[in-house]
């Protein structure tokens, strides 16, 4: 994994050093200057390929697919830009963001597999630190590389052992706490009449206990119930546990009162059992030293690779194409964000194209008067309107103005209202008024149209709201109804 993350940012840093200071559209500084520039480097190297190798100029590709929508889609957001730096501009941004994620998920892999690791290493001097006694078993993923090849192995190393001078010593005090935890709530060992706690530990030995009974009808040693009993009977409670090949018994005399494998296989089993028996020979020592050496092979110690980092580093990468895939996604959205805007500003301007003209204005004054108010009412409508404006005081005709102004735009509204204004340039104004109020009327009956539809669709969306908070009413009317009830 760590030879693939070398050769990612390798590349990356060629990439920047080599890059050309390219000009495209929407150009960024600082960190998202630094990614677009390797983006913009790797939309060359790939341009140049392109015209090179013979199966990259089909038709669809990862990097320009869907060309001719994504143009005329930046061109219906930002008309009158050049549409080739808007297109390059817009592939860099979004390869820009893709790359950026898969640099940030190799440090995250990296990261991970890095903290895995004990925080101390042993394979410097081969040897691992045990725990204290009572303390916790360390489990290691190692590989240990011999003459021929990699062995794969769980090394678990127990904590230090007590010596047995250390257990005689420690033993009276111990028999002592178990025996006044396994009374628990009982008063004294002479009336016994509760629950036992027998418990199987205690946190500050490293001693694990087997209970029994004299008598298993009266004291369970695996629950300490206490069965029916006429009268008081003694029973012997017995603790025992076996610790450094020695057995270890003590009675408690308690009153109970009314109350087939393939070689590889074998070969990992043996070295597995070899390495369980050499840690519980030296379990009283402070450290346990991993062998250099097994049936006669020699042994280097490794950790074994985890596998975490390179599944985040394929996730890395999956997520970064699916970034680059879905702003295609968020283009659209957009446009069709655009579009319902201008829909719904439509009979407001049908409105004071009409009222304008009426008063004795020109078509153009009245298109130039109505652009030129879109400064109070920021609208995406206006801006095509001023667009339009510019183009037509730097020499073009107003019939191809208008024209050009409809296909812009889209929408069918527009494009009846850019046929109009055309019309009426070529035949005269004649029925103008009757036109523009015909249109005005049918403009405000699809716009009531679609407020009908979306309160239909509100209505529905409220339906099930509505139902829960019904349930919810008729939950606190009935209860008490029935509570009184004794139902």
């Amino acid at each position: 994994m760590y030879i693939a993350l070398g050769i990612i940012y390798s590349v990356y840093v060629v990439l920047f050093i080599a890059g050309r200071k390219m000009k495209f559209n929407g150009k960024r500084n600082g960190l998202l200057g630094v990614f677009d520039r390797i983006a913009a480097e790797v939309l060359l190297i790939f341009e140049n390929l392109k015209s090179k190798i013979a199966f990259l100029n089909k038709k669809r590709n990862v990097i320009h697919d869907g060309k001719t929508e994504i143009i005329r889609n930046l061109s219906y957001l930002s008309p009158g830009e050049n549409k080739e730096s808007m297109y390059y501009g817009y592939l860099i941004k979004k390869l820009s963001l893709s790359l950026m994620v898969v640099f940030a998920g190799g440090l995250l892999a990296a990261g991970v597999d890095i903290s895995g690791r004990p925080e101390k290493s042993f394979l410097t001097d081969g040897s691992i630190e045990r725990d204290m006694v009572g303390g916790e078993i360390k489990e290691y993923e190692l590989q240990a590389r011999t003459e021929d090849g990699y062995i794969p192995i769980d090394v678990t190393v127990s904590p230090r052992k007590m010596s047995k001078k250390e257990v005689d010593e420690a033993l009276p005090e111990f028999w002592d706490r178990l025996f006044e935890k396994a009374l628990c709530e009982n008063e004294s060992k002479d009336a016994v009449s509760m629950k036992l706690n027998l418990v199987k530990s205690i946190p500050e030995y490293p001693f694990s206990i087997e209970w029994s009974s004299s008598d298993l009808e009266i004291l369970s040693p695996i629950s300490g119930e206490i069965g029916e009993i006429n009268s008081p009977t003694e029973v012997i409670l017995s603790a025992h546990f076996r610790y450094g090949g020695e057995q270890y018994d003590n009675d408690y005399p308690i009153k109970v009162v009314p109350g087939s494998l393939p070689d590889s296989e074998k070969e990992k089993r043996d070295f597995t059992k070899y390495i369980e028996n050499l840690e519980k020979n030296t379990v009283e020592e402070d450290e346990f030293a991993l062998p250099d050496s097994f049936n006669g092979k020699s042994i280097k110690w490794n950790y074994k690779k985890s596998e975490s980092g390179l599944y985040i580093l394929i996730a890395v990468f999956a997520i970064a194409f699916l970034i680059y895939k879905m702003s295609d996604k968020d283009l659209r959205d957009k446009l069709e964000e655009k579009r319902k805007v201008m829909k719904d500003a439509y009979p407001d301007i049908i409105q004071k194209y009409a009222l304008y003209t009426k008063a004795g204005m020109t078509l153009r004054n009245a298109f130039f008067k109505i652009a030129d108010s879109g400064d109070k009412k920021p609208n995406p409508i206006y801006s095509e309107m001023l667009y339009t404006c510019r183009e037509i005081k730097s020499g073009k005709s107003e019939e191809d103005g208008y024209h050009e102004f409809g296909q812009r735009c889209g929408l069918s509204e527009y494009i009846r209202l850019s046929a109009i204004l055309s019309q009426n340039i070529k035949r005269g104004s004649s029925n103008f008024q009757t036109r523009l109020r015909e249109e005005l009327d049918s403009a405000r009956r699809e716009s009531l149209q679609n407020l009908r539809k979306l309160a239909e669709e509100a209505s529905t969306k409220l339906l099930l709201p509505m139902v829960m908070i019904l349930m919810i009413v008729m939950v606190m009317i009935l209860l008490p109804a029935f509570s009184g009830m004794n139902i």
